[in-house]
């Protein structure tokens, strides 16, 4: 992650190399914006515009619900299927879209949530399933300004085998034989009062350990 585009000198994210957009990304407002594949939607197709400029649109605003207002109304026929999360310090939104209906946007209530590329918690995913009641056992990561705050986060999120050990869906940390794996893991603090935190780790050596984590200045 890093300030890769020029009309957006504000916001720091990862880039998409091949179109230009990002997946994760956060603004000097503490306004943050991340993006998932619906189901079945991987990769990009003709005719459809590219769902990693979906975060740099939200992140031209300062305030999540201001964001996630704009981008509801945007054409649903335009963008394959997407999960989008956006959020602030104060409130957090999720916009739907399965490249038909209307976006659908809700507030996202307080409390611990997982998503993926099905619904909020959907005990349908194998991840949700078996990861949401481990995460609720953690303790907070306090404000997240130090590494040692999310030791326990990243222990879980290095896990390799789930429920079934055959099965890649029911990790966190995932590698399989045709080219579908982990590329990094991302630890995100929002404040009211102060700039977010982003702990950021590459690729998946010593998955469960934090010496692979560093900063990443905002």
């Amino acid at each position: 992650p890093a300030r890769h585009w020029p009309d957006h000198p504000e916001v720091t994210g990862g880039l998409d190399v091949q179109a230009g957009g990002s997946w994760m990304a956060v603004n000097q407002a503490g306004l943050f914006a991340t993006l998932l594949n619906g189901l079945q939607s991987l990769g990009p197709v003709a005719g459809k515009r590219s769902r990693g400029e979906l975060p740099l649109n939200a992140l031209n605003f300062t305030a999540a619900a201001d964001a996630a207002q704009a981008l509801e109304r945007l054409d649903p026929r335009a963008y394959r299927a997407f999960n989008l999360i956006i959020a602030d310090a104060g409130a957090v939104f999720l916009l739907q879209n399965d490249g038909q209906r209307p976006i659908q946007c809700q507030e996202v209530p307080p409390g611990l949530h997982l998503i993926s590329h099905r619904d909020l918690n959907d005990p349908r995913d194998p991840r949700v399933r078996q990861f949401r009641h481990a995460f609720g056992q953690l303790p907070r990561p306090n404000q997240g300004d130090t590494l040692a705050d999310w030791a326990p986060w990243a222990a879980l999120m290095g896990t390799r085998e789930g429920e079934d050990p055959e099965n890649a869906l029911t990790a966190l940390t995932i590698k399989t034989d045709f080219g579908f794996e982990t590329r990094c893991t991302a630890f995100v603090g929002l404040h009211a009062d102060r700039p977010p935190v982003w702990w950021h780790r590459e690729g998946q050596e010593n998955p469960q350990s934090l010496s692979q984590f560093h900063k990443i200045p905002l």
